[in-house]
């Protein structure tokens, strides 16, 4: 296993002669080379005149700022500039051969983090000094010398782009095993430092019946470590889930250069060629005999993927006309197998090519090739323009956070994870509660089934700042299950706290109506089938759209939450009977309103409610909007001052309509 530290993530050395070695037409020099690189897409940070077996050689440092896990490689890189110069490249054919007749004692338990293990065992290996080459060769490319072994890997690492790993077979004890760690407390790696594992099966490990033998994919372990006096050897690579290797180096702050080829997405097909150059190797230089037949694991073959490709598609997006056979013709030296299909290509992905992933993708190779310097810059891309597939729900959510912070509401953001009692005391729906596992914090088990919650626990912190009035309302999302189905709720909560709970309903009532008639939707009321524990029972209603329940609305209970109201709607239940809205920057009105102001006396905010809801009905298209803009309190009930809004009415006949609405003489 690779044993380099504080590495540069994104850094490739590579040798002149090395591409050389793979394309051997190349007649480009190796600053012709380096530019090129970087034209491609490639930044060149380092071009520097080495010596390298006695001959004149450049170095050249590369920044491979995509998920290009193929091109941390030399193998990957003499891919690129062959396909650029439109020539072949060549990679000696290795085989393995001679395969022993025992079997390797082996298990792999991680089907979900491992995609492919090779390893074979070869005995009667003689240790010797790495020859000259070899260690020159690594230290130009940044690598200490450790033994032939190790050298030999990091070689093959360098040349093909995966790691592998030499294990003492005579150190093992019972079997060989890749398994998420729930045993082992801490793992030695060969510098001597120690690092603690946790036992929740975070971690992924080779290890045996004893001890760990690497934490896997990243850096091998003192135990089983090659030595001076090692003579049979378990040779190991494998192919993982990058997010695994990224987690586990991130959470142990162990970088190296294997795990940062593992930790991204290698494609486990290329392998056995890796893996097949590093036998042989050691054959030859170890002396070694394979005494084991090979162990594979590689429950499922990647497959090539297949993208219907317009060959147009890199002309409109670069600006330039790119004749279809030039793209061809690159997609060609790229690798990819490109067949006709009408006026459309098919073109099958190499499997190395892990980070394509659809047309502009492909789009993108080409061009790059072609050359970005090729673009002119006073030339827009001729894009298709593509369907708004934005929900409803989204489009809306801008619409109503913008009414309401423009009536004075202050926006929040509340946590999913609540308690216990809070779900239970904003609860009306007859869904249950989802209980999460391994919660974050034991207090706050449960996600919320209201955004209630929320209103409710922002209410506590801002009585206890002595914030009053409180005009505040949230959007996001609550969670249930019904019916043993996992649901996710789109819904709209506010509240209205003062010290008169009663001006808080009348308040926060007609803001509702106010949103509902921006909507273009009829608000009506009825006493709530299931009140919440946190409403005053007397005063709690369901608001509906027809017959569709929609949301609540209640003044909170006069014992644990006194003061004020708060109401919540179901977005998605309310959005149903629209239509996607306009995309317009600003809204224009075309009908004339006429607002007009009466007073009317009722026993109390339900019967005031009953009275606007048959207002409306009058009414009809007529009213835009009717709210209360005061009260006032009487001996026997209360004064409520209505602002009834009429629409596309003359003063005139706006007024004619209202004092016969309202009984008012002239």
């Amino acid at each position: 296993m690779v044993e380099t530290w504080h590495i540069n993530h994104t850094n490739m050395k590579v040798l002149y002669s090395s591409i050389k070695q793979f394309v051997p037409t190349l007649t480009a020099t190796a600053r012709e080379v380096a530019d090129v690189l970087a034209l491609i897409g490639f930044m060149a940070d380092q071009y520097e005149e080495v010596t390298h077996n006695s001959k004149p050689d450049v170095c050249i440092g590369l920044e491979v700022r995509q998920n290009r896990a193929d091109c941390f490689s030399v193998m990957g890189i003499a891919r690129e500039v062959a396909a650029y110069y439109g020539l072949s490249v060549e990679f000696p054919p290795y085989t393995l051969t001679n395969e022993g007749t025992s079997s390797l004692d082996i298990e792999v338990k991680t089907s979900d983090s491992t995609a492919r293990v090779l390893a074979i065992q070869l005995d009667g290996v003689v240790q010797q000094e790495s020859p000259a080459w070899l260690k020159e060769f690594l230290e130009l490319h940044g690598m200490n010398t450790i033994n032939i072994m190790v050298d030999i890997s990091n070689y093959v690492m360098i040349m093909t782009g995966y790691p592998s790993h030499c294990i003492d077979a005579t150190a093992i004890e019972g079997t060989l095993m890749w398994k998420k760690n729930t045993h082992f407390e801490n793992i030695e790696t060969l510098d001597g430092s120690v690092y603690p594992l946790s036992k929740d099966g975070r971690y992924l490990l080779i290890h045996d019946n004893t001890a760990p033998v690497a934490l896997a994919g990243i850096v091998g372990s003192r135990y089983g470590a090659i030595s001076p006096a090692t003579s049979s050897v378990i040779v190991e690579l494998a192919v993982y889930d990058s997010a695994v290797v990224r987690d586990n180096m991130r959470s142990l702050h162990i970088y190296t250069e294997a795990g940062n080829r593992l930790g991204k997405d290698l494609d486990p097909d290329g392998a056995y060629y890796a893996f097949s150059m590093m036998i042989s190797l050691l054959q030859e230089h170890t002396h070694g005999t394979i005494v084991s037949s090979l162990f594979e694991y590689y429950p499922k073959e990647p497959v090539q993927q297949t993208v219907d490709f317009d060959p147009m598609l890199p002309s409109r997006i670069a600006g330039i006309d790119i004749p279809v056979d030039t793209v061809k013709t690159i997609l060609g030296n790229l690798f990819f197998e490109v067949h006709e299909q009408g006026n459309m290509l098919q073109a099958r992905v190499p499997l190395f090519r892990t980070d394509i992933a659809g047309a502009e993708d492909i789009a993108e190779e080409v061009i790059r090739i072609v050359g970005f310097d090729k673009i002119p810059g006073d030339v827009l891309p001729d894009l298709a323009v593509v369907p708004d597939i934005t929900p409803i729900s989204l489009q809306w959510a801008d619409v109503i956070h913008d009414i309401l912070v423009n009536r004075g509401y202050d926006e929040i953001r509340s946590l999913p994870l609540v308690s216990s009692e809070v779900n239970a005391s904003v609860r009306y729906s007859v869904g249950r509660a989802i209980m999460t596992q391994n919660a974050v914090n034991e207090e706050y088990p449960e996600l919320r089934q209201s955004l209630l919650a929320g209103m409710l626990m922002q209410k506590e912190q801002y009585q206890k700042r002595n914030v009053s009035p409180m005009y505040i309302f949230e959007y996001g999302k609550a969670f249930d299950t019904q019916e043993g189905k996992y649901e996710e709720h789109e819904m709209l909560a506010l509240a209205v706290i003062s010290a008169d709970d009663k001006k808080s309903i009348v308040s926060l009532y007609y803001d509702i109506g106010y949103l509902f008639a921006r909507m273009g939707l009829d608000l009506t009321i009825r006493k709530s089938v299931t009140v919440p524990s946190c409403a005053n029972p007397y005063s709690c209603w369901d608001l509906m759209v027809t017959d569709t329940m929609v949301g609540i609305c209640c003044i909170l209970d006069d014992t644990d939450y006194p003061d004020g109201a708060v109401a919540e709607l179901n977005i998605d239940k309310l959005l149903q009977s629209l239509h996607p809205i306009s995309k317009v920057s600003t809204g224009e009105l075309t009908e004339k309103l006429v607002s007009l102001d009466t007073n009317v006396v009722c026993s109390g905010d339900e019967e005031l409610f009953t009275h606007i809801n048959e207002l409306y009905a009058t009414l009809g298209d007529q009213a835009w909007s009717i709210m209360a803009v005061d009260r006032y309190p009487l001996e026997s009930g209360t004064r409520y001052t209505l602002r009834v809004t009429y629409r596309d009415l003359s003063d005139t006949d706006a007024k004619a309509l209202h004092m016969k609405t309202f009984e008012l003489n002239t």
